[in-house]
C-alpha cells in the first residue's frame, strides 16, 4: 500500500495498526470513531466469533483514509530556503549555542573561577528576569553549586533536552570575546558546525 498508493496508500496503511490511526492527522473525529469501532467489533469477535467485524472495520477505515487523505495538509518546507541575515532554524541555534557552549567549556578546563562569575551574572539577573527566565536562571544556578567541573564541561556540550533547552539562557555572559562569539556565529551562519570543547 505505502509503495504503491503514495500518500493515500500511507494513510490508509497506518489503519492496519490502529483503525482511525490514518484518519488522526485530518479528521481526527473520525478517527477516533474507527479507533472505538475497532475496539468494538474486537471485542464482538472475541465474545462472539464476529471476526469478519474486525475485518470489516479495517477496510472501512482504509477505505475512508484513502479517500479522505489530502497532501496538502503535510506540505513540506523546502529544503534549502534562501538565508537572511538573523533567520535561522530552530536546529540551527541550537547547534550554535552548543558551540557557543563548548568554547566556554574548554575555557572552564583552564579558569575553573568563571563558575563563580555566572552565578554573580545570574544573581544579578534574576532581579529583572521574567519568570519563564528565573526559572531557567535558578536551574542553572543548582546546576552550577553541584556538578563537578568535568561534569559541567561535559553537561554544557550534551544533546540532550535539558542541557539544549538550558543553553538558550547560558549564564556564562562576557566569558568569550566578541570576535570568539562572532567567528562562532559567523561559521553557522555558513552552514559549519564544527566546534567541539
Amino acid at each position: 500500500l505505502v509503495r504503491f498508493g503514495g500518500h493515500k496508500g500511507v494513510h490508509a496503511a497506518r489503519n492496519l495498526l490502529v483503525p482511525g490511526a490514518g484518519l488522526i492527522d485530518e479528521r481526527p473525529l473520525l478517527g477516533i470513531a474507527f479507533a472505538v469501532l475497532g475496539i468494538a467489533a474486537t471485542v464482538l469477535w472475541l465474545r462472539w466469533g464476529a471476526d469478519w467485524t474486525v475485518a470489516a472495520v479495517l477496510v472501512a477505515a482504509m477505505a475512508v483514509s484513502a479517500v479522505l487523505a489530502s497532501p496538502s495538509v503535510h506540505q513540506k518546507v523546502p529544503a534549502a530556503l534562501p538565508h537572511r541575515r538573523g533567520c535561522c532554524t530552530r536546529a540551527r541555534r541550537a547547534a550554535r549555542a552548543r558551540d557557543l557552549a563548548g568554547a566556554i567549556a574548554l575555557r572552564l578546563r583552564s579558569d575553573p573561577s568563571l563558575v563563580a562569575r555566572a552565578r554573580t551574572h545570574i544573581a544579578e539577573r534574576l532581579t529583572s528576569a521574567a519568570a519563564g527566565e528565573r526559572r531557567e536562571l535558578r536551574e542553572w544556578d543548582r546546576i552550577l553549586r553541584t556538578m563537578s567541573l568535568p561534569r559541567l564541561r561535559r553537561f554544557l556540550v550534551d544533546t540532550g533536552q535539558r542541557a539544549t533547552r538550558l543553553r538558550q539562557t547560558l549564564p556564562f555572559t562576557g566569558i568569550l570575546s566578541p570576535e570568539e562569539r562572532d567567528e562562532i556565529i559567523a561559521a553557522h551562519q555558513g552552514g559549519e558546525h564544527s566546534r567541539r570543547p
